[in-house]
């Protein structure tokens, strides 16, 4: 799988038009296994009360840096999944 396979696009067309905190998320698959995180926010809310460690494990399930602090991290994830 990767970035242009149908399901990726999908759910980061999708999560794209989510703004407000009950919007629901769609699970983005990895994009090179296309194998889906066991932890992934059913909402934007649910995203944005991630602790730490549940960003850290998030971004290091997409292969993506983990530093900074949580704000920051939550920015990066929420940008790898179309937000």
């Amino acid at each position: 799988m990767n970035r242009t396979s149908p399901a990726l696009r999908l759910a980061l067309h999708h999560n794209g038009r989510a703004h407000y905190a009950e919007h629901t998320l769609v699970v983005v698959p990895h994009p090179d296994t296309g194998a889906l995180p066991l932890n992934f926010p059913a909402t934007i809310g649910a995203l944005e009360d991630m602790s730490d460690d549940q960003l850290e494990a998030l971004l290091a399930f997409y292969g993506q840096p983990a530093t900074g602090g949580t704000m920051d991290k939550c920015y990066r994830l929420k940008a790898f999944i179309g937000q």
